[in-house]
């Protein structure tokens, strides 16, 4: 009779063959907090979250090349390195994006921030709106003035699907969003490391 407590090495080694190591550049702030969040919610430990400097988007992109081929040189190379912009804060995205696409790097941009993104879990948002304006109407659904996600992540949860499906919907022009894209990749590899779709409520 097989020993159910004893781990099944093949299956371990074909789970961590399927682990993807995920390098995040992100806005700090909310942004940062969010993924954060997410990475625990998932369990998706093999992310790592690196926060932005302030200057142009495309020196970002490059110190994100640099940590790749860092990583590389350690023999700890990452499968998937993204950047995680708002729009607002970075008037060089357009040149960022073409390095981006050259160097296998992916972006993902809230436009004009992640407050669009936040509010999407409540609302439609199907006109562009000043950041103010996105600010007043997502401060309604917390306690207060969402400076910091901390302690509040609990009025999104259970909310992804309907604010992936409203992003989906509008685009990325202004206003737009694809962050989902980002989350759908960290829980597509999390799916294939379990070897199940099962995955923990966002």
């Amino acid at each position: 009779m097989p020993n159910r407590n004893r781990i099944d090495l093949r299956r371990t080694a074909a789970h961590l063959e399927q682990k993807k190591l995920f390098l995040i550049l992100h806005e700090p702030g909310t942004l940062g907090e969010y993924l954060a969040w997410m990475r625990r919610l998932l369990e998706h430990n093999n992310a790592d979250l690196e926060p932005m400097e302030s200057g142009p988007a495309i020196a970002e992109v490059q110190r994100a090349i640099v940590m790749r081929a860092t990583a590389r040189k350690k023999n700890a190379d990452y499968n998937e390195v993204w950047c995680a912009f708002n729009r607002s804060e970075r008037a060089d995205l357009n040149e960022a994006k073409a390095l981006a696409e050259s160097k296998g790097i992916r972006l993902t941009i809230c436009d004009p921030n992640v407050d669009l993104w936040f509010l999407l879990h409540f609302e439609d948002v199907s006109a562009p709106q000043p950041e103010a304006e996105l600010a007043r109407r997502l401060a309604s659904h917390f306690d207060k003035d969402l400076t910091s996600l901390r302690h509040q992540e609990n009025r999104l949860f259970g909310k992804y699907d309907v604010a992936r499906d409203r992003a989906i919907t509008i685009g990325t022009e202004s206003p737009g969003s694809d962050l989902h894209r980002l989350i759908d990749a960290m829980r597509a590899s999390k799916m294939a490391f379990m070897g199940h779709s099962d995955t923990p409520k966002l």
